[in-house]
């Protein structure tokens, strides 16, 4: 809607791709984990699909022209290259 516009956007998203390893690490039944993969999934390949790139589970990282992936959580990569965030947090 807003390119329909003439606004410029960028879209950025997460792939959630160490889900797994958070959830066992903080005691989610396998049944839950399996629930969650499966809307994490099917949410990533929507936005893929939206974007015009090719569909994945868990896409690797990219910064293309419209749309940036991180490969895990957004919160854990500006946690590793800016660490004041956290503190700003």
């Amino acid at each position: 809607m807003l390119a329909a516009l003439g606004i410029p956007t960028y879209a950025v998203f997460d792939a959630d791709g160490e889900f797994e390893a958070r959830a066992k690490n903080i005691g989610k039944t396998q049944d839950k984990i399996h629930s969650e993969r499966a809307g994490h999934v099917a949410a990533n390949r929507a936005l893929l699909r939206y974007f015009g790139l090719p569909e994945e589970d868990f896409p690797v990282q990219i910064a293309g022209e419209s749309v940036a992936i991180f490969r895990d959580q957004l919160e854990s990569f500006l946690g590793a290259e800016w660490p004041e965030w956290g503190i700003s947090c």
